[in-house]
């Protein structure tokens, strides 16, 4: 009987769940289409990959990688703390809030899927990934070309006008298109690619180049930017020992990238080219995160609970009082209001661990090593865009991923002589005469955390989808019953009481509204639409009076 190897069934799992995380979408079956199938992938894949791979290696983990290992075990930690102690409901903690879905289980499945990223160590394995990345990509460049000509095969409702991809929305998908030419990029100059490779890559790229500017997603660009200097210094470093050209391109690229970042701020030659007015929005948002992680210091407000607190901290004075947002458009800003401080050090520790191996190995080796190429650049485009984005699971998951691979393959040292002296032949021929062994414990193993990790992420999605279907159905039985399905949602909530209100089942839609309010007292619709019910008590009046204020002080406007 043939068997699979422990490595091999390591890296066909990150391999296929990172692929599956970019690209699954249920627009067929629920009504948030994108991030609770994306959180089905990752969290099954990390259990199969606890059980399989993480918990019988985990002693030479430790050993081998004590900073990282207790960096990401400190990060966990610091997450359980906070889905414990906050004032949000528990579910909401565990699953993320609807629309992100990057609560606990999101951030611990990204843990061991980095985790288990570590203990690659093969070439072919390392490429074999970034082969599953360049088809993500490919995917991606087809159905958004197929958007731009008219055909949207995905039955959902596009609010943007413009291409989503497979993420759902234009900066998501422009990113990734970034992340994608940064990779093509670094391919088109890898000299040990075959020279059709190397065109059809830079093919590719412009398609790609064009595609964001379809997207209008200016981030696409500013990621694409800044992998592709990069990338063209680990280039002229390979071609050239003179320093004072090395030294002159990091000048004019810092020069570029001061120029472009006055530009955004509104100052200097290339303000009108790259200011947007979504970076003002930015900055306010960035400015709420803060408040929010300062006013919960220890422990953060809980996991993807920026949300409840972005009223409470956000300044009015500049922006209008019904604009809302459940995510800073900062990563690290993020964390540092979900978890709190040590949740935010924590992750600064593992990022800055991966970044100064990058830096090690730019210094130690000078010839242009490809594989090492896209791991770091990918995985620095991600850091990139995290720092002015919200953590897209179909995005995160390269650059959690990629941050693992880069740990190992420096551990390892360079592998490009290792992959010049060995020739197609003999790889063809090793494959032949050696047989790929398997221990039927690891399939088992892999195959029982799957089901768990399935499990863990299920309720959420058919949750959605059984309110989906009994929207379609009509049947108020049906209805009233997805409603109520645990993990109950604020937002399915708040949808069927607007269902009842505008149908007059008024005694329907107070039931929901007592229902909403008591799951989710930190959710400000929940107690606005409450105010909305007719009939309702004096004193009823005054507790959603007392909660508006609390939830949102500085904002006067109320539903009577």
């Amino acid at each position: 009987m043939n068997k699979i190897g422990f490595e091999i069934n390591l890296v066909r799992i990150i391999s296929w769940s990172s692929l599956l995380a970019t690209v699954v979408v249920s627009a067929w079956w629920s009504t948030e289409p994108v991030n609770y199938p994306k959180l089905l992938v990752i969290s099954t894949a990390a259990c199969a990959l606890l059980l399989s791979a993480i918990i019988p290696a985990f002693r030479k983990l430790y050993s081998n990688h004590r900073l990282l290992i207790g960096a990401l075990l400190a990060f966990l930690l610091m997450a359980t703390l906070s889905t414990a102690l906050s004032s949000d409901e528990l579910a909401q903690n565990f699953y993320g809030v609807h629309g992100r879905s990057t609560g606990f289980l999101a951030y611990f499945s990204l843990v061991l899927l980095m985790t288990s990223s570590v203990l690659v160590t093969k070439i072919e394995s390392f490429n074999k990934v970034i082969r599953f990345f360049f088809i993500a990509g490919i995917v991606n460049v087809t159905y958004v070309f197929s958007e731009i000509l008219g055909f949207d095969f995905i039955p959902w409702k596009n609010v943007f006008g413009v291409p989503l991809g497979t993420l759902g929305n234009p900066n998501f998908i422009g990113a990734l298109l970034g992340f994608l030419a940064v990779g093509l990029f670094a391919t088109s100059l890898n000299s040990s690619s075959a020279n059709r490779t190397r065109i059809l890559s830079l093919i590719l790229l412009f398609v790609a180049l064009f595609e964001i500017d379809k997207t209008n997603a200016l981030q696409g660009f500013i990621v694409a930017a800044i992998g592709f200097m990069y990338i063209a210094l680990l280039y002229i470093r390979s071609r050239t020992p003179s320093r004072f050209i090395q030294v002159g391109y990091i000048f004019l690229t810092a020069c570029a990238g001061a120029l472009s970042l006055l530009g955004m701020l509104q100052v200097g030659p290339l303000k009108d080219l790259l200011y947007k007015s979504s970076i003002s929005l930015r900055g306010i948002y960035w400015n709420a995160g803060i408040k929010t992680g300062l006013s919960n210091f220890w422990t953060g407000a809980g996991m993807d609970s920026y949300g409840s607190w972005f009223r409470r901290s956000r300044d009015i004075s500049k922006l209008g009082p019904d604009t809302w947002t459940n995510a800073a458009h900062n990563v690290v800003i993020d964390i540092f209001a979900s978890g709190g401080i040590f949740m935010l050090l924590s992750y600064l520790a593992f990022t800055l661990l991966i970044g100064v191996r990058i830096l090690q190995f730019v210094i130690k080796y000078r010839e242009f090593d490809a594989t090492f190429a896209i791991l770091s650049g990918v995985w620095i485009c991600y850091q990139s865009q995290s720092l002015i984005s919200i953590n897209q699971i179909g995005l995160a998951i390269w650059g959690w991923v990629f941050g693992g691979l880069i740990v190992a393959y420096t551990s390892n040292g360079t592998f490009s002589r290792e992959l010049a002296a060995t020739t197609k032949a003999q790889l063809l021929k090793k494959k032949k005469h050696e047989p790929e062994l398997v221990d039927t414990k690891i399939m088992l193993s892999s195959i029982l955390g799957a089901i768990v990790g399935l499990s863990l992420a299920m309720p959420p999605f058919l949750a959605d989808a059984n309110w989906r279907l009994a929207m379609i159905s009509k049947d108020e039985k049906k209805i009233e019953q997805a409603l109520k399905q645990w993990p109950t949602d604020p937002v399915r909530l708040s949808s069927g009481m607007q269902l009842y209100i505008n149908n007059k089942m008024y005694e329907k839609a107070y039931e929901i509204a007592k229902v909403s309010t008591q799951n989710f007292p930190n959710d400000y619709y929940s107690w606005y639409n409450y105010g909305y019910m007719p009939n309702i008590s004096v004193t009823e009046k005054s507790e959603i009076e007392k909660q508006l204020k609390r939830l949102d002080p500085n904002n006067p406007k109320r539903p009577w």
